[in-house]
C-alpha cells in the first residue's frame, strides 16, 4: 500500500493543490476588498478590457515561446549531435533578431500604433516558429534554421517590447504598480506553463515514436527495446548519441534520431498554433484613438521598466 502512495505523479496533485490555492486567494481579495481593507491584489483590474485581453495574450505567447525554446535545444542535440556551445551559437540567431529590431521598433510605433506593432511581431513569430518546425529533419541546414531563429528573433522584439504598455495603458496610474506585478506574473505563469505543457507533448510523442521505431529494428528483443526506450525517455533524447557506442546500435540510434525529430516537429508546430492564439487574444483587445497610441510610444519605456 506505501509503494502504491509513493508513486503517484505529483503532477495531479500539484495541479489541484494550485487551484484550490488560487481559488482561495481570490476569495480572500474579494473578501477584503468588500469590507473596503487594503488587498494584495485589486481585482477590478481585470474589468479593463484591454488589460484583461492583453494578459491572456501575454500568458499564451509565454507558454508557446518558452515550451519551444525548451524543446528545440533538446532536438539539436539529441537528434543532430550538437554541443551544447553549438546549440547556443545558433539561438544566438534569436538574441541578434530582437537586438536589431528594437532599435526601429519605436519608429514603427510611431507610424503604424502599439497594438499593430504588436500583432506583427506574433505573426512574425508564428511565422517563423512554423518555419522553425518545417525545417526540422536530420539533414537541417543550421543555417535555414538560424534564419528563422533571426525572425523570430525579429517578431520578439517588437511584440514584446510594446505588450506591456499596451497592456498597460488603459490602467489609471494609482493602480499601475499592481497591473505591472499581475502581468509580469501571468509571464511567468505563461513559461511554467509552456515548458510543462510542449515539454510534456514532446517527451510523450518522443517516446512513442521511439517504441514504433524501435519495433521495427531487426534483432532487438523486448528487454533491449524497453532499456533504449527508459534511457531515451528519461533523458527527453539527451541520451541518444551514446546509442550509437552499444553494439549494434547505429540502427538503435537511427531509430531514436528519427522519433526525436518526430517529436520536436509536433512540438515547434503546436507552440506555432499556441502564438496564433496569443495574436487572436490581442485582436479582441479594445481599438485604441490613433493619438493615443503616439502617446504610448512616449510612455513606453517607464512601464516597461516597471514590469522589470
Amino acid at each position: 500500500m506505501e509503494k502504491n502512495l509513493w508513486s503517484i505523479s505529483p503532477a495531479p496533485v500539484s495541479f489541484v493543490l494550485g487551484a484550490l490555492t488560487l481559488t482561495a486567494f481570490v476569495l480572500v481579495q474579494r473578501a477584503r476588498a468588500r469590507a473596503h481593507k487594503p488587498a494584495l491584489l485589486d481585482l477590478s483590474l481585470l474589468r479593463i478590457q484591454s488589460f484583461r485581453y492583453g494578459s491572456i495574450a501575454a500568458l499564451i505567447v509565454a507558454l508557446g515561446e518558452f515550451g519551444m525554446l525548451f524543446s528545440l535545444p533538446l532536438f539539436l542535440q539529441g537528434a543532430l549531435g550538437y554541443s551544447a556551445l553549438d546549440t547556443g551559437l545558433l539561438i544566438l540567431a534569436l538574441a541578434i533578431g530582437t537586438f536589431l529590431i528594437s532599435g526601429g521598433t519605436p519608429q514603427l510605433t510611431r507610424r503604424l500604433g502599439g497594438r499593430a506593432v504588436v500583432r506583427i511581431g506574433l505573426f512574425l513569430e508564428a511565422v517563423a516558429i512554423t518555419g522553425l518546425g518545417l525545417s526540422i529533419s536530420l539533414t537541417a541546414n543550421g543555417g535555414a534554421l538560424a534564419a528563422w531563429l533571426f525572425l523570430y528573433g525579429a517578431g520578439v522584439g517588437m511584440a514584446t517590447a510594446q505588450l506591456t504598455s499596451v497592456i498597460l495603458f488603459d490602467v489609471p496610474v494609482h493602480q499601475s504598480g499592481q497591473a505591472s506585478g499581475l502581468q509580469s506574473t501571468v509571464r511567468q505563469l505563461g513559461s511554467a506553463l509552456g515548458i510543462a505543457l510542449l515539454g510534456t507533448l514532446l517527451v510523450v510523442t518522443l517516446g512513442v515514436s521511439t517504441a514504433d521505431n524501435l519495433a521495427a529494428v531487426p534483432g532487438l528483443d523486448g528487454p533491449s527495446q524497453q532499456q533504449v526506450l527508459a534511457m531515451v525517455k528519461g533523458s527527453a533524447g539527451a541520451a541518444i548519441p551514446e546509442l550509437g557506442s552499444m553494439p549494434g546500435g547505429q540502427a538503435v540510434q537511427a531509430a531514436a534520431e528519427s522519433a526525436m525529430v518526430t517529436a520536436a516537429r509536433i512540438t515547434t508546430l503546436s507552440a506555432a498554433a499556441v502564438i496564433l492564439l496569443g495574436l487572436l487574444a490581442t485582436i479582441a483587445m479594445p481599438a485604441m484613438r490613433r493619438e493615443d497610441e503616439d502617446d504610448s510610444v512616449l510612455v513606453a519605456p517607464s512601464t516597461d521598466a516597471a514590469a522589470e
